[in-house]
């Protein structure tokens, strides 16, 4: 797993979480300042979360685990 941050300095905006090395097809955001990343197959990629300052500290995020089954996108009918 891959972690970067964007932002300037101590100021982190955004945390993108790379699961797979897979491209990404499609983003989806799930809730405000929560996209996921799927690849062609609709399997999770990625997990970015924006503003993540505002929701966490960077201790929060060195101590980050994800602990995951494997996770499809729904197909809409």
């Amino acid at each position: 797993m891959e972690i970067a941050f964007d932002g300037q300095g101590c100021v982190y905006q955004a945390c993108h979480f790379r699961i797979s090395e897979e491209p990404i097809e499609e983003s989806e955001e799930i809730s405000e300042g929560l996209i996921v990343d799927y690849n062609t197959d609709r399997c999770l990629v990625g997990i970015e979360i924006i503003n993540v300052k505002e929701k966490c500290t960077m201790e929060d995020l060195t101590d980050f685990k994800l602990e995951m089954p494997p996770f499809q996108k729904a197909v809409e009918a």
